[in-house]
């Protein structure tokens, strides 16, 4: 059954893919392609990278909070749950990364605290980057008074594992 499930859950999103692509065909056909072997050989490798990268993260958080969980066995939980960033409403990979996770025979709680580190070092690794680019670049006026809020997200992950409550729990 769950197989079945599987199967029919890929077909849907390779439907939803391609009907998306087959309504936008116009706008498509206009585009005016500008590309070279070089820049799309680096855009690949760059994108293969950034998913590896997350991959490993995501393997290495699991780890960290005392989950003896196989890379590939972590490898096939992220790329799997990932694929349901494509259905309508973008947040389906969470509580299937949880279930793929309890599959592998980790705890639910597990699954949903490592869910949570992970999405708050993506927090604190984007406001990071928005605060280097400050270097180079000004914010705008009326986003001024948001820094506050930028610096909270860059130093909360660093809160939570100074914390020795969590950090022996971690």
């Amino acid at each position: 059954m769950k197989r079945l499930l599987a199967s029919v859950l890929v077909f849907s999103l390779f439907v939803f893919l391609f009907w998306n692509i087959f309504k936008n065909w116009q706008v498509i056909v206009q585009q005016k392609w500008n590309l070279n072997g070089i820049d799309v050989a680096l855009v690949l490798v760059f994108l293969s990278l950034a998913y590896f990268v997350n991959i490993f993260s995501w393997h290495m958080i699991v780890k960290a909070l005392g989950a003896s969980v196989s890379f590939q066995s972590n490898f096939r939980t992220w790329v799997l749950s990932n694929l349901l960033r494509l259905l309508p409403g973008s947040l389906w990979q969470y509580p299937a990364r949880v279930y793929l996770l309890t599959e592998s025979g980790v705890s639910k709680m597990l699954g949903i605290t490592a869910v949570l580190v992970e999405g708050l070092l993506n927090l604190s690794l984007g406001a990071t980057v928005v605060f280097i680019s400050l270097v180079f670049w000004q914010l705008p006026p009326e986003l001024e008074r948001y820094k506050g809020i930028l610096w909270l997200f860059v130093f909360l992950p660093v809160f939570i594992f100074v914390n020795p409550k969590i950090a022996t729990t971690v």
